[in-house]
């Protein structure tokens, strides 16, 4: 995943690049050898319930397969920036920055990113220069 960033006075943006838009339902987990016996319970545990087909052993690991909770990025970032300031901290979002997002953040679609762009030209060269890999004189 690549990103990048813009900010002004009053607005920052972070643009994300990911290899996939969309990720398969279905999300495999593996396992711990099944020799480790402490580690096979707490996996076993823990998958029990959640696990669609297994546990069984592939080669010499456990692995299971679950449900996927997200399938693409904006479903994550949605779930995890929705918390209070302080689930943000805790989950390593820099305090200045948690305070901000729990106030108040928005995920722009493209339309949403045009009309800002229309409004804020800044912006505009930040994604142009991005998408071309050159500079702007």
């Amino acid at each position: 995943m690549n990103f990048l960033y813009w900010t002004d006075k009053e607005n920052a943006g972070i643009l994300l690049e990911f290899e996939v838009s969309k990720l398969p339902k279905i999300n495999k987990k593996i396992g711990p050898c099944v020799f480790d016996v402490k580690n096979c319970a707490n996996f076993i545990h823990k998958y029990r319930k959640l696990a669609i087909n297994g546990p069984y052993i592939e080669g010499n690991n456990w692995c299971v397969e679950i449900r996927r909770p997200w399938r693409n990025a904006e479903e994550k970032l949605r779930d995890t920036l929705k918390d209070n300031r302080k689930s943000l901290e805790a989950k390593g979002i820099p305090n200045y920055i948690a305070k901000e997002i729990s106030k108040k953040f928005e995920i722009l679609d493209l339309k949403e990113i045009k009309k800002f762009m229309n409004r804020n030209k800044s912006f505009g060269i930040f994604l142009r220069e991005y998408f071309e890999k050159e500079k702007l004189v």
